[in-house]
């Protein structure tokens, strides 16, 4: 194990380490963070970074707290938005935690939020655990999310990642239209799901985030009846909210809240 946590580094390389199982930089900022051959490497919290490379990590099952935006390079190959190849993937990864900037991200594309969601995915076919953080708050011309909210966007998740994921948390729910937008366009296009949590701090349940969450939990059930994807009507699909220290990983997420 292997723990860079509260600091400020430039670059970070981990190479040629045999015996590495864990590698935790949490709440740790750096300009980017290589891992390279690590052949028993099995979870990686790469914290805050601008550049990602993982290259020989075949064990490797868990990335927790992916920040985005930034880059992210596997074994040699730039995952940039709008590459059409499948290739390569890293199909030993079950669990996925992506902490997003919201704004940051719609500021460069409106549908950018999707689309660089939707390149992750592709990379991390086998994934049964897919947890979205967000870090920025809603902005005053995203708006809360509605019941009545379309919608809009669409994902396509080739492979097998439609069958494998199970389970979708949404972490740190702040109630945004752009979070139950994604969250819809990832349900329509899966088809295995067993739940669905919008995960929402306690300290923040304001008036207007509790009416959020409760429109955005009905927009839901509303989107399930409504969808041509039928395995949302199954009544084994649970959507619920859930407090964040009722969250498995709460202790050790990082989040600014804690």
């Amino acid at each position: 194990m292997l723990w860079v946590q509260d600091c400020a580094v430039d670059s970070v390389v981990v190479r040629s380490v045999l015996q590495l199982h864990r590698l935790s930089m949490l709440r740790t900022v750096s300009r980017s963070l290589t891992v390279d051959d690590a052949p028993n490497l099995r979870e990686l919290l790469p914290g805050t970074t601008a550049a990602l490379s993982i290259n020989g990590a075949p064990e490797l099952s868990s990335i927790l707290r992916l920040n985005l935006p930034a880059t992210l390079e596997i074994d040699g190959v730039d995952i940039a938005v709008g590459r059409q190849d499948m290739e390569p993937q890293m199909r030993s990864v079950s669990r996925l935690w992506l902490a997003l900037d919201y704004t940051a991200l719609r500021g460069m594309e409106v549908h950018m939020v999707a689309r660089v969601v939707q390149q992750m995915l592709r990379r991390f076919p086998c994934l049964n655990f897919l947890t979205i953080e967000r870090k920025d708050a809603v902005p005053q011309e995203e708006g809360m999310a509605s019941r009545d909210d379309h919608h809009t966007h669409y994902l396509t998740l080739d492979g097998s990642i439609d069958q494998c994921l199970h389970h979708l948390t949404l972490f740190d729910f702040r109630g945004g239209k752009a979070e139950l937008a994604l969250l819809k366009a990832i349900m329509h296009s899966t088809h295995a799901l067993w739940t669905v949590d919008l995960v929402y701090n306690a300290r923040r349940q304001e008036p207007q985030l509790w009416h959020a969450t409760q429109e955005a939990l009905a927009g839901l059930k509303r989107f399930a009846l409504m969808s041509d994807n039928h395995t949302l009507r199954n009544p084994l699909v649970g959507v619920r909210p859930m407090r964040t220290r009722e969250f498995i990983g709460y202790g050790w997420c990082g989040s600014d809240l804690f």
